[in-house]
């Protein structure tokens, strides 16, 4: 009898510790941005992109640039002579971020990011609805609490910015112009990343939006994905890796070009 109660005792501790390592897998697959089995099972099949590297660096095709001066954001037109439009007066040192997004020459908008000094970062919004003849300005801080990337302005109304993550958004998003953001979901398997604000078609419904996979410390792993309808659905192209770091990306001409850190430039063919 006490032989047959410790082996009672005995099944019930293994299926105990069965149970354990199976939620505790569960949550990992949860935490890493798997979801589940099936999901990490549907992702396994991912196919990678080919890059192809270029000799020379390709700029943004955009109708202004946005730039630090001594103590102001310079915009420039983009044509060869780079002419100065406009210079917003900011507080400026080296760890300062400008990003800037057109739709047209007359409409877009740029956001300041501040030296994150003491773990506050000042987000400023400027918006033009007159080619950088004036400009509107919006404080945002409060409202992301992350390191903002990137920012893409869709329309007049729509925007997103990419961050790097401080929680468990990686994208912002506003239908109101800028003046209210909210945390963006793409794949909801996917949380523990940083995001990248999408780049879309000047004419037509095609986007496009990159992810960072977090592979490891040694691999820059990342995720495309692409939306047929505005950014309203979106679906996975593939993955690709970097040298280095992600700088920026941008579309022109059905092809995509992606800079890294070191300023290398890439060529991904949506054909």
């Amino acid at each position: 009898m006490n032989s047959r109660n410790k082996i009672m005792k005995s099944n019930v501790k293994i299926i105990k510790y069965t149970i354990i390592l199976t939620l505790a897998l569960a949550l990992t697959l949860i935490l890493y941005g798997c979801g589940s089995t099936e999901t990490a099972q549907k992702y396994s099949d991912i196919p990678i992109l080919e890059l192809t590297e270029l000799d020379n660096n390709v700029e943004s095709d955009g109708f202004y640039t946005a730039s630090f001066g001594e103590a102001v954001i310079e915009v420039r037109s983009s044509d060869e002579e780079g002419n100065i439009k406009l210079e917003i007066p900011i507080e400026y040192d080296t760890t300062n971020q400008v990003y800037i997004s057109m739709i047209d020459e007359t409409h877009g908008s740029i956001l300041y990011c501040s030296s994150p000094a003491m773990g506050q970062m000042y987000k400023i919004l400027y918006r033009t609805d007159d080619g950088w003849d004036s400009y509107e300005e919006i404080d945002i801080s409060s409202q992301l609490d992350s390191y903002p990337n990137s920012l893409t302005m869709s329309s007049e109304d729509t925007g997103y910015i990419g961050v790097a993550l401080r929680n468990s958004s990686y994208l912002y998003h506003t239908q109101d112009g800028g003046q209210t953001w909210e945390p963006y979901v793409v794949d909801e398997s996917v949380d523990n990343c940083n995001g990248f604000a999408p780049v879309f078609e000047r004419e037509g419904k095609n986007a496009y939006l990159i992810l960072d996979m977090k592979i490891n410390s040694s691999e820059y792993r990342f995720r495309l994905y692409q939306s047929a309808n505005d950014g309203k659905e979106w679906d996975i192209i593939g993955e690709f890796s970097l040298p280095a770091y992600l700088s920026r990306y941008f579309l022109k001409d059905d092809v995509l070009y992606v800079v890294d850190a070191q300023d290398k430039c890439f060529s991904i063919d949506l054909k």
